[in-house]
């Protein structure tokens, strides 16, 4: 889906035009291991005319502290941009962990360099304490807050599955 972004400080776009809305047809390949590469590249209902493709990383890997940012739509949320973010570890081969602002719901979105905008991962695997905390006098969720230094998302490099590209 296109479009579904805030319009102002407290005003979401609500209705998307069907134009913008898009279906999977099917996979076409994937790759999944709990603590490795975890990808999917599905195919469309039909092509994404008039949208920017982004470029994507191919060969090399992500430099060690690069700067990075993040677009997802985390728990049903508007379009959200996460920046200030760095590379945390980087020795593993087919995925990085960064310290991103990010939700579990957020697996999938695209993790760009911001020094170029080219993308250099997605987002796979969150901090295993979770996203949200209860808090029972409240009768409510509020987000979990962890430290900057804390690093928080694993995302696999898209060097694992450009050649498909």
């Amino acid at each position: 889906m296109f479009g579904f972004q805030m319009l102002g400080p407290e005003r979401a776009c609500t209705e998307i035009d069907a134009g913008d809305v898009y279906f999977p047809r099917r996979i076409l390949h994937r790759a999944y291991t709990a603590h490795g590469p975890d990808w999917g590249l599905i195919l469309l209902d039909r092509s994404a005319r008039g949208r920017p493709i982004a470029a994507v990383r191919h060969h090399g890997k992500v430099a060690d502290r690069a700067r990075l940012y993040m677009l997802g739509y985390p728990c049903g949320l508007p379009e959200k941009y996460v920046g200030g973010a760095r590379v945390y570890e980087n020795s593993a081969p087919a995925y990085f962990d960064a310290d991103l602002d990010a939700y579990a719901i957020d697996s999938g979105s695209p993790v760009f360099n911001a020094d170029d905008d080219v993308v250099e991962g997605v987002a796979v695997r969150g901090d295993p304490r979770g996203d949200f905390r209860f808090l029972g006098k409240d009768d409510c969720f509020v987000s979990l807050r962890l430290p900057d230094w804390v690093a928080s998302e694993a995302c696999t490099r898209t060097t694992e599955f450009a050649r498909f590209l």
